[in-house]
This record gives structure tokens, sequence and C-alpha cells, in this order.
């Protein structure tokens, strides 16, 4: 994980918004994956 320094609070904000939301991007795409694999019966 890359921390990010920021100028001032809002930016600290902001990157702590995208943070999560490229967490639950990667959750969302593990589960995915997870759903193929269990479909094609391994």
């Amino acid at each position: 994980v890359k921390f990010m320094k920021a100028r001032n609070e809002k930016e600290a904000a902001e990157a702590e918004l995208q943070t999560s939301k490229m967490q639950v991007d990667a959750a969302n795409e593990a589960e995915r994956t997870k759903q193929q694999l269990g479909e094609e019966g391994f």
C-alpha cells in the first residue's frame, strides 16, 4: 500500500477514500474470481 503525503486535511480525506475504494474493488474482484472458479468445479 502506498501512503500519499497530504498537504492538508482535504487531501488526506480524499486519499483515505481512494484507498478504501481500491480495497473494496479488490475484494469484489476476488469474490467474482472465487465464484467463477466454484462454478467450474475447482
